[in-house]
């Protein structure tokens, strides 16, 4: 795939994300069904690949071929059920975040796009001369995801700090509960009930960071608004990683890794 095929993947990704954001106020519980399949698929497609390359790596070096041990971790049943099930997860997550995003939010999406696809051509380049030819791919793909991971958890992080955030700190914790349930409006209501979950933690994020920030003396607050602030922090890193395995997923080949390995060195 040519370098500009890859970058319309990715950007295409994007496009997608933002035509759900924009349209899901009006698409029934089908056309959520469907958007969470293509998601969630692609993110499951990411994962597969990873975790092939991983057990063939373990199974190759370690297990005696025909053995029990050997018999259980070829098979490729349990990675797809266990990377499905962490792509619905991560899938549902993303859909649900890109309901409330705002477009300074979105432009950074849209340059972790650039992002991604530098660092995904620079660690090709660094692995090309450094692994089998096989693994290279998959392995330049799972490392990008990583490492931009992390630098877009950073950008979000440093965006929020610096954008104008609605005030909750005259409020209790129940009251910016009540407030922020009924925000979000979505067509299908099994999504909505996910959306207005996800605004309340969001609202509840940020009420605890200006609490904590502010002095709060009360020790109980002090510890729901601590407990928050971390929940909040770790969501916010899922939702990055989630952005790039979807990203990832779209480049991935997991069914070109072919069999697993009989034992003898590749």
């Amino acid at each position: 795939m040519t370098v500009a095929g890859k970058v319309s993947g990715l950007l295409t990704v994007w496009a997608g994300l933002l035509g759900w954001g924009l349209a899901a106020d009006q698409l029934p519980c089908a056309g959520a069904a469907l958007a969470l399949a293509a998601v969630a698929g692609l993110i499951a497609n990411s994962g597969v690949e990873a975790a092939l390359v991983r057990r063939r790596a373990f199974v190759g070096q370690y297990l005696v071929r025909g053995r029990l041990l050997y018999r259980l971790l070829s098979g490729r049943v349990l990675i797809l059920i266990r990377q499905g099930a962490r792509g619905l997860v991560l899938g549902l997550l993303l859909l649900v975040t890109a309901l409330a995003l705002e477009p300074m939010q979105w432009a950074l999406l849209l340059a972790d796009v650039l992002l991604f696809a530098g660092l995904l051509a620079g660690m090709a380049r660094l692995l090309s001369v450094q692994v089998h030819a096989h693994a290279a791919g998959p392995l330049a793909r799972n490392w990008a995801v990583r490492l931009n991971a992390l630098l877009l958890w950073l950008a979000w992080v440093a965006l929020m700090a610096h954008t104008p955030q609605e005030n909750y700190s005259g409020l209790r914790w129940e009251e910016v509960l009540a407030l922020s349930a009924g925000q979000p409006s979505v067509a299908c209501d099994a999504i909505a009930v996910l959306a207005r979950l996800a605004a309340v933690g969001s609202a509840l994020a940020l009420w605890s960071a200006q609490h904590l920030f502010a002095g709060l003396r009360d020790a109980g607050e002090l510890l729901v608004a601590w407990a928050l602030f971390l929940v909040a922090f770790g969501a916010s890193f899922l939702l990055a990683l989630a952005y790039g395995r979807c990203l990832a997923g779209v480049l991935s080949r997991p069914w070109a890794l072919g069999a697993m390995p009989s034992g003898e060195a590749p």
